[in-house]
């Protein structure tokens, strides 16, 4: 069984197309798992609002989710933006 699975395996890196379906694979899971992480987060922002009594933690907790929906919407832009000429950031 071993080695059929070590045949398959070194048939579909050597195709074409196996980069490009990885990183279709790998997109799909990333956008699910952002999908999941924004409604897990706006989830916890609406708990929070409905639980928490004191403005001053109301308004902290307001600012750090603010800060981490900031840095969800700008990740993805940052990611790209540090590989576009093609070289690895640094």
């Amino acid at each position: 069984m071993l080695p059929k699975l070590h045949y398959w395996w070194q048939a579909k890196r050597s195709s074409f197309w196996f980069v490009p379906a990885v990183m279709v694979l790998d997109a799909v899971a990333l956008a699910t798992l952002l999908i999941t992480l924004d409604v897990t987060v706006e989830e916890i922002a609406e708990a929070a609002e409905r639980t928490i009594d004191s403005p001053h933690d109301r308004a902290r907790l307001g600012n750090r989710l603010t800060r981490v929906r900031e840095v969800l919407a700008t990740a993805p832009v940052v990611f790209v933006g540090a590989h576009q000429d093609g070289r690895a950031a640094r």
